[in-house]
């Protein structure tokens, strides 16, 4: 983001809270992201630090452990499989999202010695976190969708697969599941920018965020861009295609499985073969 000329600010403009870095953050920058809520601000400042310092770099934690140690189980067994690969990339691109989803506890701690360079850490970092986290979101959704056909067409058609699903096919299409929502988020990353403003009070400059000249001259456009092409494109056609597919997949395996059962010999072969059909569907709905 582009750095503009230091100008003065009036004091009024910057209260700087001895207390929380957070709420001043909250209170100039969350109106340039994020739509208003009609919750109090010192509730909704006190509910954002409770999560931000304790709540999700704990949860966040536990989730990049999960993610690292799958990465680990899945190396480790050198198949080579196409599902394989998918599953390391997207336990990677998830761990990538927890840790900058954990930044704000990075700040908390900095807040124990410094109150305005946990401030400044924030403003500094907000929007690239806020973009990083967003397209690494997106990222992990593309990926689930490229999973989910994958599998659908194990199932589905199983003689061509080896021909479509191969190891050049997959990692093109992984390529482009990451590289894609990149692309498409870059008109988000270019809304804000940071402005230094001098504190009179604190003789000091501080970063300020503040809409691009991009962003005031296009605000319908990005306004239709974010809402409504980027969550349709990334949110709810991979909803609607990961659905789609698990269900084609769970029928097809249903179908397969009533052909065994009525071909097994006897009540010991049928129970075995829901038991092992029970797991797969289960298996799929987790993935």
């Amino acid at each position: 983001m582009d750095n503009s000329t230091t100008n003065e600010i009036p004091e009024t403009l910057m209260p700087l809270s001895t207390d929380n870095p957070l709420e001043e953050v909250l209170a100039n920058q969350n109106s340039l992201f994020f739509t208003p809520d009609p919750v109090s601000e010192a509730t909704l400042n006190l509910v954002t630090d409770i999560l931000v310092c304790h709540v999700v770099p704990m949860t966040s934690a536990f989730g990049i452990v999960g993610n690292v140690l799958s990465i680990v189980v899945l190396l480790s067994q050198k198949k080579g499989q196409s599902l394989d690969f998918l599953l390391i990339v997207l336990a990677f691109v998830d761990a990538c999202f927890l840790i900058f989803q954990s930044l704000g506890f990075v700040a908390c701690s900095i807040r124990q010695n410094d109150v305005i360079a946990a401030r400044n850490f924030l403003v500094i970092t907000l929007p690239h976190v806020l973009w990083i986290g967003i397209t690494l979101s997106r990222i992990s959704s593309m990926l689930t969708v490229v999973i989910a056909v994958e599998r659908c067409l194990v199932v589905m058609l199983p003689l061509k697969v080896k021909v479509w699903v191969t190891s050049t096919s997959i990692r093109v299409t992984t390529a482009l599941a990451c590289v894609i929502p990149v692309i498409a988020h870059i008109p988000v990353f270019m809304r804000g920018e940071i402005e230094w403003l001098t504190h009179p009070r604190l003789n000091t400059t501080l970063p300020n965020l503040k809409l691009t000249q991009f962003a005031l001259d296009n605000p319908e456009f990005l306004n239709v861009y974010k809402n409504l092409v980027l969550n349709v494109v990334f949110r709810y056609v991979p909803m609607a295609t990961v659905s789609t597919c698990t269900g084609l997949t769970i029928a097809q395996l249903k179908r397969y499985s009533r052909w065994r059962m009525s071909s097994a010999n006897d009540q010991r072969d049928r129970a075995t073969i829901c038991e092992r059909d029970a797991r797969i569907s289960v298996t799929l709905l987790r993935v």
